[in-house]
């Protein structure tokens, strides 16, 4: 566990949707430790940011008036640390119904979260084929190929991620193993709520 108090942590908001957004258009979303409206910060053009974060909390979330709000939460050992920059997911909301249909083959559930699981490895190889699970009911995982489409399966292919679409609102404890049987550690109830994206990050060997 971190030892700051407060402590920083950085990063970028990360818009998900089936078209390119263009340069420039991600300043202002507001970012904050989770529930914690009064000490936002704006995004610059770019999307990055840069918090305090009260108490050693370890989860962000982000809000903009163009997307489905993203709460990220990473492992606590993350914390002051200058080398981890989190990335916040959120959804371009006038493309989330699409997104569901086309991606991954389902009609959006606004009384669902959407989850994706993110494992971080000393090299991209040490996170291929990693297992993931998530305690909360969902209809189905997805895999990532290296040319960014879906694959039914909640392992790792090229991508060090497995997506959760419509996943039952609650608090949500993930595992990752690694291909070799290692497991990664990462955060323990982390919220996921409706029409919201929540990042989980796990520390891999």
């Amino acid at each position: 566990m971190a030892s700051c108090s407060p402590c920083a942590l950085h990063g970028e908001v990360d818009p998900q949707g089936v078209t390119d957004r263009a340069p420039g258009t991600l300043a202002g979303i507001q970012v904050m430790p989770l529930d914690r409206a009064e000490q936002a910060v704006s995004t610059d053009s770019n999307g990055t940011w840069s918090l305090t974060m009260p108490g050693g909390l370890s989860v962000v979330e982000a809000r903009g008036d163009a997307f489905v709000p993203g709460i990220a939460a990473v492992p606590r050992t993350w914390l002051d640390d200058p080398t981890r920059s989190v990335r916040v997911n959120v959804l371009v909301l006038a493309e989330t119904a699409e997104l569901h249909r086309t991606k991954f083959d389902t009609e959006r559930d606004p009384e669902r979260g959407f989850v994706v699981v993110i494992a971080v490895g000393p090299t991209a190889a040490d996170v291929v084929d990693a297992e993931m699970t998530l305690d909360l009911a969902h209809p189905q995982a997805f895999g990532i190929t290296e040319a960014l489409v879906p694959v039914p399966g909640n392992r790792t292919i090229f991508h060090s991620q497995v997506f959760f679409p419509n996943t039952t609102a609650g608090a949500a404890n993930a595992t990752v193993v690694t291909a070799k049987g290692q497991p990664c550690l990462g955060p323990r109830d982390v919220p996921v709520r409706a029409s919201t994206v929540t990042t989980i990050y796990f520390d891999c060997p």
